[in-house]
């Protein structure tokens, strides 16, 4: 009798152990998505100089690259859990310019003439498997 009480007693404190493990790990990725999240959400409807885009595109950058984000054709392309894209539109462009063109081949034009341009984040838009920030659309003012 004791050797049985004895086995079901490890055998709750391993689930219990497994449960707690499970529900710490959800919760501690549910507090880096939002940090990720606050970051680019702190952007929307905010005017910004051209600069500051600049340094948004250069950390979206560096975190699809930490994800392993394929590229295609020098463009990120997007997954359904944490691949994020960056559209500018510019006011005498009617064309959406992606993050890549930028950073990739015009960054020092882009700075030369637009560092004290003003843009606002004017949509973005959240991967529906995960809740990460999928895109960001910065407008020209």
């Amino acid at each position: 009798m004791k050797k049985q009480f004895l086995i079901l007693l490890v055998a709750l404190l391993i689930l219990s152990l497994t449960v707690g493990m499970y529900v710490y790990n959800y919760h501690k990725q549910q507090l880096m998505i939002k940090k990720n999240n606050q970051f680019y959400e702190s952007y929307i409807q905010k005017q910004i100089l051209g600069t500051d885009l600049i340094s948004i595109i250069n950390k979206t950058i560096d975190s699809n690259e930490k994800n392993a984000i394929q590229k295609q054709a020098g463009y990120y392309q997007e997954n359904e859990e944490n691949s994020i894209k960056i559209y500018i539109q510019f006011l005498e462009d009617k064309r959406t310019i992606l993050m890549e063109d930028i950073a990739e081949k015009t960054t020092e034009s882009f700075i030369k003439y637009f560092a004290t341009a003003q843009f606002k984040c004017t949509n973005i838009e959240y991967h529906s498997k995960t809740g990460k920030v999928k895109s960001l659309t910065f407008q020209q003012l």
